[in-house]
């Protein structure tokens, strides 16, 4: 399922003072990327002047295969962390989309589920 479009953060008018991230794991044989993180405000980084500057940091995955990968048949060492650093969303969308011809897969995450309050009851009379 392609998410490129749903991930455009709602700002207004992107500054060069702020700095937006993104990141995904691609697999550098078949081109399919697994979205980690979506575009959001991350903190300034020195290299980020303008709007459309971009900064893409790549780092070889380096944990063992999980039972995912087994299942799927995926190779550990052909998959990268590529973490995108941009002046605004849409210059971190074009990387994207180039990156990820067919488009991001949206990683399995559980949903944060309200915590209830918790109840005092009193036990013992002292």
């Amino acid at each position: 399922m392609k998410i490129f479009r749903s991930l455009l953060v709602g700002a207004t008018a992107a500054q060069a003072v702020t700095t937006y991230s993104s990141k995904v794991l691609l697999d550098t044989k078949t081109s399919a990327c697994q979205l980690i993180d979506a575009v959001h405000e991350t903190q300034l980084h020195r290299g980020i002047k303008t709007t459309a500057d971009v900064i893409q940091i790549e780092t070889l995955r380096q944990n063992h295969e999980t039972k995912d990968d087994i299942l799927a048949g995926s190779n550990v060492s052909d998959q990268t962390w590529l973490e995108i650093l941009g002046g605004s969303p849409e210059a971190i969308l074009s990387v994207l989309q180039k990156r990820c011809p067919q488009g991001a897969l949206q990683s399995n995450q559980l949903e944060a589920v309200a915590a209830t309050t918790p109840v005092i009851r009193k036990i013992v009379d002292s």
